[in-house]
């Protein structure tokens, strides 16, 4: 134990302060600092895409990198669905990468539908 039970109030206030953990983009923060405290969920998405294209034979187009990824994830609404269809395998792949909270939350199926179709081509 510590001085004046100093450990018991960390922990407490650790746990307070992981509790109040908002996925939501705050404006004041700048968009780097904002990718920097989530780039494991970024990256881990980005990871599962990347699995994905690998194990279903598909290939990422030129313009498919990390930085459009997060663009995608900071700023899905520049990829607003129009009258396009989701192909089945856009709809397999949101499957496969809405695993991460960040991305569930903060992109729709169809932003990611159209991003998928602009970005993957099958081989």
């Amino acid at each position: 134990m510590g001085i004046n039970d100093e450990y018991s109030r960390d922990a407490y206030y650790e746990q307070t302060w992981d509790s109040d953990d908002s996925d939501e983009f705050d404006p004041d923060i700048h968009p780097e600092d904002w990718q920097d405290l989530y780039s494991a969920d970024l990256l881990d998405g980005w990871t599962y895409l990347q699995e994905f294209v690998h194990d279903n034979h598909l290939r990422m187009k030129r313009g498919c990198t990390f930085p459009s990824f997060v663009t995608l994830v900071m700023d899905a609404t520049r990829w607003r669905m129009s009258d396009l269809t989701p192909s089945e395998t856009s709809r397999r792949a949101w499957g496969y990468i809405r695993r991460v909270k960040i991305i569930k939350d903060r992109v729709l199926p169809e932003n990611f539908y159209r991003w998928f179709n602009e970005n993957i081509d099958s081989i």
